[in-house]
């Protein structure tokens, strides 16, 4: 799950970069980028509904949540 939310903040950091490309090519860019963005957004959204209730608890006590 690391990796997974490691590339996706990597091509959040593509894409913020990609807003200074010509517009042809930030089109072009647009088309490949966003697919993979919403791909691996969808994977983590649903693993953080597959996690149980009590170990979200323990999760959200560690980072000082609750």
């Amino acid at each position: 799950m690391n990796d997974l939310i490691n590339d996706l903040n990597k091509l959040y950091e593509l894409n913020a970069i990609s807003f200074s490309l010509e517009p042809h090519s930030f089109k072009d860019f647009q088309k490949l980028i966003l697919p993979m963005i919403k791909e691996k957004e969808i994977i983590i959204q649903s693993f953080e509904k597959e996690i149980p209730s009590h170990i979200e608890e323990l999760n959200n006590k560690l980072k000082g949540v609750i």
